[in-house]
């Protein structure tokens, strides 16, 4: 078995495995690592070279960097600062700009997914207030994020394509280098979809005021209307007396409790440790004929005709409100009584919204997905703590118009903006300059080194580390050169521009598939070899491929935003084709006629 036919078939297992998401992706890449180390394709310490590459040094500290920002609460005065701009104009075309503007800027010095993690609740905050679908905002902010993302040097792809070529000798890109094409992009994507683009968008009515537009959003999406009934407790019951733990509502009735009337007062949320009593008023969630009255006779007694609205269950202390999975939540794959929900969160689950349907029974037992939104019940306090979580991300924030000032927030920005400032000075030592200011920021108190630690992407910095080796071993086995010979008559016969132009357009299809880092350690040997080659400028050729990886514009599959505005917004898969197909079409002619008036070939 030769080695170039050991690569060939890592590369297509790896693919398909990162296809079929059967297993993480990190996991994917990490097995790629350990087989070409293996197999002797690469040397041990070639094998694990991604561990000590600049990229990732240069991924942590951004997130580090980042966190501080979050921690001092800068990125709640931004997504505040949105809904607080925004909700002056009932004008749609304005909050659509507004959106995408902020997000286009937001992603100059933020992970992608970062933003939309910020924005997302605002945004949704946004369209109660100012009585307008999500599904026209929540879209154009994906998409413009994604764009926006390809002007930064920090998107996790860039920096994969500036490590590889530097990697090959090259200089490697700095933090300006990407500004100039990457905001002509985001720009035509504004416009596009501000004008042309809102005309492709899923239809979506106006809704009839905020607080009603929230109501009808949870009462219809979920149909909790028709499933919070009312029973009352008999003389004589076997649960008079009995703590909620012991009763078996949960467990034996499979009822999910929700309040107690008692004497005409609602009690909401009960303790597991309160006693029924004979005359409690139980409020369930579950639909009246599912459940089996007679084998309940003596027990519960139902209330016909009692149906209680929602409104009803929330105060100033217990709200209801949904949350959606982060895109890289440790809960996706797991069951509620997996991970302990109730007991880790403090809130009940009433229920799930997958693939545009409503999930209200058995949802202890079924594994959530990402995509997934959660119908939440709980006390107002815990529901905030929810903010601070890395696997779930609160829709309804009700605090996004305080943004808070936080202990060293002035010592934060300070740290990041000097950061970054040294970090276009000293583009050579770009990831020490970073690394610095991320020790700066857990110094000085900023952020605790646990919560450093916690804000790292592990997944995306081990998918890096187990993708790079494959690009050296792609390009040291000599496969590189063959793959390039094959497109190699193209540039003889047309100009070597065609031949990259072919390159370019099996990136961004790539791309939308598979996430843009991976794509960039395969995509961007060939390249360079393609440059070496045809006699183009290496860095030039770079550049284009590193921007394709940004486009994944046609398919909810390429990037994590994408996911996760699907649910909120809802979005089918068709609506993703519809929009992202010409809007990549248009952006890669502009790209394409471009990239060499601002890097010459």
């Amino acid at each position: 078995m030769t080695e170039q036919f050991i690569v060939l078939l890592t590369l297509a297992v790896a693919i398909i495995l990162f296809l079929s998401e059967r297993f993480p992706p990190d996991l994917v890449a990490l097995g790629v690592l350990a087989v070409l180390g293996l197999s002797g394709v690469l040397t041990p310490a070639e094998a694990i070279s991604g561990l000590g590459r600049s990229t990732v040094v240069t991924l942590i500290s951004m997130s580090i960097l980042v966190q501080g920002l979050k921690q001092a609460g800068w990125t709640e005065v931004a997504a505040a600062g949105l809904v607080r701009l925004s909700g002056k104009t009932q004008n749609p075309n304005r909050l659509v700009a507004l959106t995408m503007a902020f997000s286009i800027v937001l992603t100059l010095v933020m992970n992608n997914i970062s933003v939309a993690a910020v924005l997302l609740p605002s945004i949704l905050a946004l369209a109660r207030l100012t009585e307008l679908s999500p599904t026209r905002l929540l879209l154009p902010m994906a998409m413009a994020t994604m764009v926006g993302g390809a002007a930064s040097l920090f998107t996790t792809a860039n920096l994969v394509s500036s490590g590889v070529l530097h990697q090959a000798g090259y200089r490697p890109f700095g933090v300006l280098d990407f500004i100039p094409l990457g905001l002509v992009l985001a720009a035509v994507t504004f416009l596009f979809l501000l004008f042309p683009g809102k005309l492709l968008l899923p239809k979506a009515g106006i809704s009839n005021g905020s607080s009603r537009w929230e109501r009808a959003r949870l009462t219809d999406t979920y149909e909790l209307g028709e499933r919070l009934i009312q029973v009352r407790i008999p003389d004589g019951s076997p649960l008079d007396g009995v703590t909620i733990q012991a009763s078996g509502i949960r467990s034996e009735y499979k009822f999910t409790l929700v309040a107690i009337n008692r004497g005409g007062v609602m009690l909401r949320l009960p303790p597991a440790g309160m006693r029924l009593r004979q005359g409690d008023i139980l409020t369930l969630e579950g639909r009246y004929q599912e459940f089996d009255w007679a084998t309940l006779a003596g027990v519960m007694e139902p209330l016909p005709n009692q149906a209680l609205p929602i409104e009803t269950l929330q105060s100033d202390k217990i709200r209801i409100t949904e949350a959606v999975l982060a895109p890289r939540s440790s809960l996706i794959g797991q069951t509620l009584v997996d991970i302990r929900f109730g007991d880790r969160y403090g809130v009940q689950v009433l229920g799930i919204w997958r693939n545009g349907k409503p999930i209200r029974s058995e949802l202890s037992t079924r594994s959530i997905q990402l995509g997934d939104s959660l119908l939440l019940y709980g006390p107002t306090d815990r529901i905030l703590h929810l903010r601070e979580d890395r696997d779930l991300i609160l829709l309804n924030d009700p605090s996004l118009e305080e943004a808070p000032a936080r202990r060293r927030s002035k010592l934060a920005l300070g740290i990041f903006v000097v950061s970054i400032l040294l970090s276009i000075i000293f583009t050579e030592q770009l990831s020490l300059v970073l690394l610095a200011g991320a020790v700066v920021m857990v110094g000085t108190g900023v952020l605790s080194t646990q919560r450093a630690y916690a804000s790292v992407e592990w997944r995306v910095i081990f998918l890096v580390v187990g993708m790079l080796p494959l690009g050296l071993a792609i390009t040291k086995t000599g496969l590189a050169d063959q793959i390039i010979g094959l497109i190699l008559p193209l540039a003889e016969r047309f100009s070597p521009y065609v031949a990259f132009i072919l390159l370019y357009l099996v990136t961004l299809l790539f791309a939308q598939l598979v996430h843009g880092a991976v794509v960039a350690t395969i995509m961007v040997p060939l390249a360079i070899r393609l440059a070496q080659e045809t006699g183009m400028d290496p860095r030039s050729i770079v550049m284009g491929i590193a921007l394709a990886t940004s486009l994944t514009l046609m398919t909810p599959l390429g990037h994590p935003v994408s996911m996760l505005v699907m649910t909120p917004g809802g979005y089918k898969f068709k609506d993703y084709v519809r929009v992202g197909l010409p809007l990549a079409a248009l952006l890669s002619a502009v790209l394409l006629v471009l990239l060499p008036v601002f890097w010459p070939l």
